[in-house]
């Protein structure tokens, strides 16, 4: 029974169940110096894995030096048939990818690839909460390769408290320098003109808490 669930093939390999098993692992902690794309930092403290078992690839990741704060899912009905999951709370981040999935999951999201018509636009969907520049974004199965004016306002938005109480953000910008440059390519110099801008952001209901935009 047991040479039934696990096995080797002829060169070798593990199986399970019939289906080839392998695994590989990347080290992604880079630290200063890091040349050629090798990583000389701690894979357990940033990394990421490969499951493969049979055409499904079990993708987890990690990273425990993170800054970000959200969570979110990811539905690809093109490329793989994939769904990831990620979650992301200061100083950990943590991910699931699984690629191969069978395409009735993705046909009862309705986000199933057709390749009779070449569409995708509708196919890659996500769903998140993410805090950032004082602001809490959100997508509700957002449409990731496209965007349209007719998109539901619900589906991508933010909200940044801060705009309830002084009002929105008003940006002024003013261009405070110029200068002729030369830029060189392949087929000969290009003359150009390059400005410095400075600007300055404040909130609308309250200007004399106004701030200085960097290169103001």
């Amino acid at each position: 029974m047991l040479n039934r669930l696990i096995g080797r093939t002829k060169d070798g390999d593990l199986t399970i169940l019939g289906r080839r098993v392998h695994w590989h692992s990347q080290n992604l902690d880079n630290r200063p110096g890091d040349t050629n794309g090798k990583s000389s930092g701690s894979k357990w403290l940033h990394g990421r894995a490969w499951l493969h078992f049979g055409d499904v690839v079990i993708q987890p990741q990690w990273c425990f030096k993170s800054r970000f704060l959200d969570i979110s899912a990811r539905f690809d009905g093109v490329v793989d048939n994939t769904i990831s999951v990620g979650v992301s709370v200061p100083p950990a981040s943590l991910g699931l990818q699984v690629d191969g999935l069978p395409r009735v999951i993705f046909e009862a999201l309705g986000i199933a690839y057709d390749p009779k018509t070449h569409n995708g636009d509708d196919c890659q969907r996500s769903i998140g909460l993410r805090v950032h520049d004082a602001g809490l974004w959100w997508d509700l199965w957002r449409r990731e390769m496209v965007s349209s004016s007719t998109d539901p306002k619900w589906m991508h938005g933010v909200i940044k408290p801060l705009d309830f109480v002084f009002g929105g953000e008003d940006i002024t910008k003013r261009v405070v320098g110029t200068q002729d440059v030369e830029i060189p390519m392949p087929e000969g110099v290009y003359k150009a003109k390059a400005e410095t801008t400075g600007c300055r952001r404040h909130h609308c209901h309250s200007p004399r808490r106004s701030l200085p935009c960097p290169g103001s």
